[in-house]
C-alpha cells in the first residue's frame, strides 16, 4: 500500500460539543492550525493526498493495511500515570549494566517511560462519540 498521510481531523464533527468529561478526557480538542499545513507539506513530499477534516476517522484508519508510511498529524490522548512502588527494584542480570559503582540493582522508577501511556491519536469525531454516548 501507498503511504497514508492523515491531518487536522474534524473532533466534533461540526456538531457543537459541549464542555464535559468524557471516556477520552476532558472536551473538547481544540484544532491543531499547524497539522493541516504539515500534513499538506508531508503529503505532496510522498506524492499522495492526506485525509483531512472529517476524512480522518477510526474506521477508515483501522482498515489500512500495512502504508508505506503512516503520518498522523493531531492531538493524542495517554492512559492515566500508573501507581509505582518508589522503592521496588530489579536485578541487572547482564555483566556490562554492572561496572558503574558496582550497581547490581536498578530502581523500576528509573526505567518509566512516558511513552507507554500514549494510548492513541486523537480523530474526526472524537468529541461527538463521547458526547453521544454520555
Amino acid at each position: 500500500m501507498p503511504s497514508l498521510v492523515a491531518a487536522d481531523p474534524d473532533f466534533n464533527l461540526g456538531i457543537m460539543p459541549q464542555k464535559m468529561k468524557g471516556k477520552l478526557g476532558d472536551l473538547p480538542y481544540d484544532r491543531l492550525l499547524a497539522t493541516r499545513k504539515e500534513g499538506e507539506a508531508v503529503a505532496k513530499k510522498l506524492g499522495v493526498s492526506p485525509w483531512l477534516d472529517r476524512s480522518v476517522l477510526e474506521k477508515q484508519l483501522k482498515e489500512v493495511r500495512s502504508p508505506k508510511i503512516l503520518h498522523i498529524a493531531t492531538h493524542g490522548f495517554f492512559l492515566q500515570d500508573q501507581k509505582q512502588d518508589p522503592n521496588e527494584k530489579i536485578p541487572l542480570s547482564r555483566p556490562d549494566y554492572r561496572g558503574a559503582g558496582g550497581l547490581e540493582w536498578l530502581p523500576v522508577s528509573n526505567l518509566r517511560n512516558p511513552f507507554l501511556l500514549s494510548a492513541g491519536p486523537a480523530l474526526a469525531g472524537r468529541d461527538t462519540v463521547s458526547i453521544l454516548s454520555s
